[in-house]
C-alpha cells in the first residue's frame, strides 16, 4: 500500500499527503486512501493532511466524504484536514487568524510628519477621508521593518529607512473574522520628494506637526 499511495509522516504522528507526488488513477487513489485511513486509525496516527491543487479539485467531494474537512485554501491548492483519534479532541491547529499592518511614522528635520489620504476611504460614508500614516499589509515572510519602508515608498514616492517600532494596537473581528495587529514604525526620510500612488492615494503632504496637533481632520 505504502508503495503506491505517497504519503511521509510529520512529527507529531500525522500524515502528509500532497497530491501533486500521486501517480495513481483517481478512483485507484481514493480506494487506496480509504484502506490507508483504515490503516493509520489502527497504527495510532493523527491528523491527516492532504493538499488538493486545482487540477485535482475533481476528488474534493470524495475526500469529503471520507470524513475530511477544509482546513484553508490558497491561490492554487486547497488543504484539507481529518482528525484519527475517537476519543481525543482534534489537536489540529488552525490556519493563520492575524493580518499584519505596518505603518510608516515618517518625520523630517523641519518636523514634518508624511501623511496621505487614501483615495477610496472617505467612499462609503461619504465623508472627507482622515489624514493618515503610510502603511499597509505585510507580505509573506516580510519582514515589519521592510514592510514599512516598501509601503512608505509605494503610497508617498518617499524613501526612507526603519529604525524602531514606536506602537502597536491589537484589534479583533477585523477580515473575514481574522484579528488585526498594527505596528506604527519610526521611520527616518532619506528622500523628500512626495510621488504618491495615483490609484490608491488621493492627497499626500509633509505636515507641520506642531500646527496641526489640535485639528481634528489632520490626526
Amino acid at each position: 500500500m505504502s508503495e503506491t499511495l505517497n504519503f511521509r509522516i510529520d512529527r507529531w504522528n500525522g500524515v502528509i499527503i500532497d497530491m501533486s507526488k500521486q501517480s495513481l488513477e483517481n478512483q485507484v487513489f481514493v480506494d487506496k486512501l480509504k484502506e490507508s485511513i483504515a490503516q493509520w486509525t489502527t497504527e495510532g496516527k493523527r491528523g491527516l493532511w492532504v493538499t488538493a491543487k486545482t487540477e485535482h479539485s475533481a476528488l474534493i467531494p470524495s475526500l469529503i466524504e471520507l470524513g475530511f474537512d477544509f482546513h484553508h485554501a490558497q491561490p492554487g491548492y486547497l488543504c484539507l484536514t481529518k482528525w484519527l483519534p475517537v476519543n481525543i479532541p482534534s489537536h489540529i491547529p488552525g490556519y493563520a487568524n492575524h493580518y499584519v499592518g505596518v505603518a510608516g511614522f515618517v518625520v523630517n528635520s523641519n518636523n514634518e510628519l508624511l501623511v496621505i489620504r487614501e483615495k477610496y476611504q472617505g467612499l462609503k460614508n461619504n465623508t472627507i477621508a482622515v489624514w493618515k500614516l503610510p502603511g499597509g499589509l505585510a507580505d509573506a515572510g516580510e519582514e515589519i521593518g521592510a514592510t514599512a519602508v516598501r509601503e512608505v515608498r509605494e503610497e508617498t514616492g518617499v524613501e526612507s529607512e526603519y529604525i524602531c517600532i514606536i506602537a502597536f494596537r491589537h484589534m479583533h473581528n477585523f477580515r473575514h473574522g481574522c484579528s488585526d495587529l498594527y505596528y506604527a514604525c519610526l521611520m527616518k526620510p532619506l528622500s523628500s520628494e512626495i510621488n504618491a500612488c495615483p490609484q490608491e492615494i488621493e492627497e499626500c503632504k509633509w505636515m507641520d506637526v506642531s500646527k496641526n496637533t489640535h485639528d481634528t481632520q489632520e490626526h
